[in-house]
C-alpha cells in the first residue's frame, strides 16, 4: 500500500525490525512484572517527553 503511493520501503532493515520488537516482546513483560509501579509513573512520562522532543528537534533540523 505504500509502495503505490511513491513511498519507499527499505527491506534490509526489515531483520532488524523484527528482532527488536521479538527482544522487546520478551523483555516488557519481565520488566513490568518485576520493577515498581512508583519507577514506571517516572520513566514512562521521561521517556514520552525524550521521544517527542527529539522528533521535533530531528524533524525541525534544530
Amino acid at each position: 500500500m505504500l509502495s503505490t503511493q511513491g513511498v519507499g520501503i527499505d527491506l534490509i532493515l526489515l531483520p532488524s525490525i523484527f528482532t527488536g520488537g521479538f527482544l522487546a516482546a520478551i523483555g516488557a513483560p519481565y520488566l513490568v512484572r518485576v520493577m515498581p509501579n512508583q519507577v514506571w509513573r517516572y520513566v514512562i512520562p521521561l521517556y514520552a517527553f525524550t521521544i517527542g522532543l527529539l522528533g521535533l528537534t530531528i524533524g525541525l533540523d534544530i
